[in-house]
């Protein structure tokens, strides 16, 4: 059930943070009977331009509608949750050309600009923006045996205490509600399907069964012994995605880096060695994924 989970709350099964990262989702959704010139960029050419830099990333399931994603260092991040605010607040609805016109020099108009332009979105076509807030957070364990007090009368499945009826029961987390992912490396619905097909595995194991006649029988009691299979599962993944991605992204920050780019505006020779840089990277990164099978 999410990131805000409330079966891990209610379990009480804690969220450890390995770290924050700001960025924000630009959606779009580019018609079809439009002028040559406003059509989007082919998905392969998209994917060459999001693995050749760490700026931006445009999520869609093909090009004509999805997310721009775009990292944003702090100042960048609460200028937007101000401006959203702030139209929250005179109830009016913002779009970019609004934007542009009210705060032409902002730095952070000029990024979403540059992203735009980087991957051939027209800016009225922007639908909306919503600033998110990255949290790479994971939790220890993902199966936990809960006790549950039961008023009714026992059954073959309760158990009896002093008195106390109770009974038994498994609570097993899987996708972002056990492990949040860094969606710059791309893997976060992957991780939740890869969760999602290792329980499905273990239920199975564990809870079917044949009889002597082939008839498939179906255990009811499934105690926390059974599931160590999934436990495992889940912390060599936890292992691959944040130690092999989600954190590779997390500790290279983006504020030198743009802090740089600020300075660097206005002089044409550094802007000139950027793009010379960016166009090697994308020829190198084109190169690359033309050897994948």
């Amino acid at each position: 059930d999410g990131l805000e989970s409330f079966v891990r709350k209610y379990s009480e099964i804690p969220l450890i943070s390995e770290g924050t990262e700001n960025a924000c989702g630009v959606a779009f959704n580019i018609p079809k009977d439009i002028p040559l010139t406003e059509e989007p960029l082919p998905q392969a050419l998209n994917c060459i331009l999001t693995t050749s830099q760490t700026r931006f990333l445009v999520n869609s399931s093909y090009s004509r509608s999805g997310y721009l994603n775009i990292r944003l260092i702090e100042g960048e991040f609460l200028e937007l949750n101000k401006y959203l605010q702030k139209c929250k607040d005179e109830n009016k609805p913002w779009n970019i050309p609004d934007y542009n016109k009210e705060l032409p020099s902002s730095p952070l108009w000029n990024v979403v600009r540059e992203g735009l332009e980087y991957f051939k979105i027209p800016p009225q076509y922007v639908i909306n923006i919503a600033p998110i807030k990255i949290n790479v957070c994971y939790t220890s364990v993902v199966v936990r045996e809960l006790r549950l007090d039961l008023p009714e009368e026992p059954n073959e499945n309760c158990y009896e205490n002093q008195n106390k009826k109770y009974k038994i029961v498994l609570v097993c987390l899987m996708g972002d509600a056990a492990m949040d992912v860094h969606f710059w490396s791309g893997r976060g619905m992957n991780t939740g399907m890869k969760s999602a097909i290792a329980l499905a595995r273990n239920i199975v194991r564990s809870c079917l069964s044949k009889s002597s006649s082939g008839e498939i029988l179906l255990s009811t009691r499934c105690p926390y012994l059974h599931f160590l299979d999934y436990e495992g599962f889940m912390a060599r993944l936890r292992a691959r995605e944040l130690q092999g991605r989600s954190l590779d992204v997390l500790i290279v920050p983006i504020d030198d880096c743009v802090i740089k780019a600020y300075f660097h505006t206005y002089l044409t020779q550094a802007h000139g060695g950027y793009v010379r840089k960016l166009i090697e990277k994308l020829k190198r990164t084109r190169d690359a994924l033309e050897k994948l099978p």
